[in-house]
């Protein structure tokens, strides 16, 4: 019982953090930016974005493979369609309930391919590092290929107003002192935090994960497939990729941004989708940030982030539904088949 007030609670926080980003954003907007946003969603392309889906939908056919090949080390090999069906699924809980999703599709397993539940737990922990150590690569790629516009960003809108800031408080010509002094400070803290709080509980679950994390990985080398393990890990991602750079022919100011604008938004939508549960207000507000820097305004950036973030979120709703439907359907045909061969 106390497990499930602290999910439910859990999951208005993140509701709330939602919503409190789209209402931070749209409080200021004028009546014509309010328009641009309307008819941004009444002009949009709607079949690119269907396209877009369909591409997506390859890249979850893809993370059930992967997920059967990380399972097959153990001795199951449960079938693509009641992977893929749990998976679908477990993208549904986690619309509603944040780390559900992967309990739930667990269970599935469970109960249609009779796979223990703690078996399954760790695969998709691996699933998860491995989304972990991509998502790393590409923030690298990122930035070693776009750093002048990274760069432009963060200091324009992190360093610069919090040297203003700085500025507006200090004295003139004291400046430098405080900036030169405040780092010192800061690299005193960090090194006294972490000698004071190195046993600490909280340490040591971050050490056990990193350990983990290490290990995790380190059992790609067990798999019976790893080169299709390979291949489907690309495959995720390069499908999360396409799916962005196909939705931007469904607007006309969107339709000439280039591949590393599709990248700047994969990465920085990802983080989006990681803090705030589903990606609610939280994915828009990203696609936006990025786009400014690529001369796209905040109105039809944000404009567009919801659009896409829409798509996405109808898509998972139509595949989980439909595999809650499917799941027990299919199963109950191949059940009769089985009774069916036992009493001939």
């Amino acid at each position: 019982m106390r497990e499930k007030i602290i999910s439910a609670l859990k999951s208005l926080v993140f509701l709330a953090i939602g919503l409190g980003l789209v209402w931070w954003f749209v409080k200021d907007l004028e009546e014509e930016e309010i328009t641009q946003i309307k008819n941004a969603f009444s002009q949009a392309n709607y079949a690119w974005l269907f396209f877009a889906g369909l591409i997506g939908i390859i890249s979850h056919v893809s993370r059930s493979v992967r997920w059967q090949i990380l399972l097959e080390p153990l001795g199951h090999k449960p079938s693509f369609a009641n992977t893929f069906y749990a998976l679908m699924v477990g993208y549904l809980a986690n619309i509603a309930f944040p780390r559900l999703g992967e309990i739930s599709r667990c269970a599935l397993l469970n109960k249609y391919e009779k796979i223990p539940v703690h078996q399954s737990i760790g695969t998709v922990f691996v699933d998860r590092i491995m989304d972990l150590i991509t998502l790393a690569l590409l923030l690298i790629i990122l930035v070693v290929t776009q750093f002048d516009l990274l760069f432009k960003f963060t200091n324009e809108r992190l360093f610069r107003p919090i040297l203003k800031k700085l500025i507006a408080v200090v004295p003139e010509g004291y400046g430098i002192v405080v900036s030169i002094l405040s780092v010192i400070i800061t690299v005193m803290i960090f090194f006294w935090l972490t000698r004071r709080f190195r046993n600490s509980s909280l340490v040591q679950k971050i050490k056990l994960l990193v350990r983990e994390f290490v290990k995790g990985f380190l059992t790609i080398k067990d798999l019976d497939r790893p080169y299709m393990f390979v291949f489907h890990s690309i495959s995720i991602w390069l499908m999360y990729y396409l799916s962005i750079y196909v939705a931007f022919q469904c607007m006309d100011v969107t339709s000439n941004l280039g591949p590393g604008v599709a990248l700047s938004i994969l990465v920085f939508g990802t983080f989006a989708f990681i803090l705030v549960q589903g990606g609610l207000g939280a994915y828009p507000i990203a696609v936006m940030e990025v786009m400014l820097l690529y001369g796209v305004t905040a109105t039809l950036g944000f404009a567009f982030g919801w659009i896409v973030w829409v798509a996405q979120t109808v898509f998972v709703l139509i595949l989980g539904v439909s595999s809650l439907v499917l799941l027990p359907l299919s199963n109950k045909n191949k059940n009769n088949a089985s009774l069916s061969a036992t009493q001939v």
